[in-house]
């Protein structure tokens, strides 16, 4: 796994990079409502919008997926590493609004081993924060846990950012131009599934406390 967060400037050629917007923004692509833009909360305080090229168990449920699998085989490429395989592939968007929390609710996506590749659709702000946190942490980590900030990165259209999955890392909300990312998580080596079953009904359980007490 790579130990280190690498940003690469214009990963794809522009006229892919303009492609991607022009249809990520038009009439015919669909966005679905989310309250929650990180998945954590029902309440109707971080929303935004998000698009699932393919879900976790492995179903295709966009026919744009086809349209954006160059992207990722592009971005690996240039990475120089084998991890080609999709666990799942979302893209979300982010509408302005004036913020004042610094980032949104810190989160992995899946808790166990896998590389994630963040796309900047569009030019925008709204920085990507990734933290010195891991999965391995999430015992440890409290409601009120203050996350140490390992790396900020600025949205820029044509960018792409990879880490490992397993950091904790969080967006936050653009006050200008809407936001909008493509996020694939990756397959990286032996997976055992339950431990993420595990980790995710501990994560469910902290967010949700006060229904349990």
């Amino acid at each position: 796994m790579i130990g280190d967060i690498i940003v690469i400037d214009d990963i794809i050629p522009k006229k892919y990079q303009d492609c991607i917007q022009n249809n990520f923004f038009g009439s015919d692509f669909s966005w679905f409502f989310e309250p929650d833009i990180t998945f954590v909360n029902k309440q109707i305080d971080n929303y935004g919008f998000h698009h699932t090229f393919q879900r976790k168990n492995g179903n295709v449920n966009s026919e744009y997926l086809k349209f954006v699998m160059p992207l990722m085989f592009t971005g690996v490429d240039k990475l120089k590493v084998n991890h080609t395989e999709i666990i799942q592939a979302r893209a979300f968007l982010q509408t302005p609004r004036e913020d004042k929390k610094l980032h949104n609710k810190p989160h992995v996506d899946i808790h166990y081993p896998h590389l994630v590749f963040l796309y900047y659709v569009n030019q925008t702000d709204g920085d990507t924060f990734i933290f010195e946190e891991k999965s391995k942490d999430t015992f440890n980590i409290k409601k009120d846990h203050q996350f140490k900030i390992k790396k900020r990165v600025p949205p820029k259209k044509g960018r792409g950012i990879f880490f490992s999955g397993e950091r904790y890392h969080a967006s936050s909300n653009p006050t200008g131009n809407p936001r909008c990312v493509i996020n694939f998580d990756l397959k990286y080596g032996w997976v055992y599934e339950p431990t993420a079953i595990i980790y995710t009904v501990i994560d469910h359980i902290k967010n949700n406390l006060e229904q349990y007490m």
